[in-house]
């Protein structure tokens, strides 16, 4: 099994930074209002529940997503772990790969005419597809300045 990073982009970055900023403000306002007793009903009291613990798990979302986000190559199988979220594709389905030199992307083709946009890191391009390749000698490995 062979593991290997995802790229998070700048923007990917900012944007997760600004939502972990962003749930903590919701949690620590909530507390402000609970701490000078503007919850009075059972309704306040709910809503103050459920707001805290969305935001509890926007924030374990986002540090899983940048902590545990890589591509796994197993036997059969290419794993994309995006913290919680996994998925998985069978690696005798993916006819292609193609490197988008201009823009450090990836386009994995699988299925036939599927297809999905990865992002590692383009030093680790090269042993990503080698070991692809090693798996399903029918993959077609192309580069385009695209």
């Amino acid at each position: 099994m062979k593991k290997f990073p995802y790229k998070f982009t700048t923007l990917l970055k900012c944007a997760f930074v600004i939502g972990i900023l962003l749930a903590i403000s919701v949690i620590v306002l909530n507390i402000f209002k609970f701490a000078k007793s503007e919850i009075i009903d059972t309704y306040s009291y709910i809503t103050l529940f459920s707001t805290v613990i969305i935001a509890l798990f926007t924030i374990a979302l986002i540090v899983s997503i940048m902590l545990f986000s890589r591509f796994i190559i197993d036997d059969t199988t290419l794993t994309i772990r995006w913290g919680f979220i996994k998925h998985q594709f069978k690696i005798v389905s993916i006819t292609k790969l193609v490197k988008l030199d201009a823009s450090n992307k990836i386009i994995l083709y699988y299925d036939s005419d599927n297809f999905m946009y990865l992002y590692i890191n383009s030093e680790l391009f090269d042993d990503f597809s080698k070991e692809l390749v090693s798996k399903n000698k029918d993959i077609v490995i192309e580069y385009t300045n695209g």
